[in-house]
């Protein structure tokens, strides 16, 4: 796994305020997006990491069932 890319941002919506992560990985040419969003950046960092993975591990049952 490599990571191509990370962005950390903070969204304010009034009283709220809420992390933005996004993040870019590569695993054997292929490049997949992870996103999470939450009050909290380090958990909005360990959710964009597992929706980077979860997506990875998606397009490679697809790419197998094909």
């Amino acid at each position: 796994w490599y990571c191509l890319f990370f962005s950390v941002r903070s969204l304010a919506c009034g009283t709220v305020c809420l992390g933005e992560v996004l993040l870019r990985i590569e695993d054997r040419g292929k490049v997949v997006i992870g996103h999470g969003l939450v009050p909290d950046i380090i958990t909005a960092a360990g959710k964009a990491y597992l929706n980077g993975l979860n997506r990875h591990v998606y397009l490679q049952k697809e790419a197998e069932r094909k």
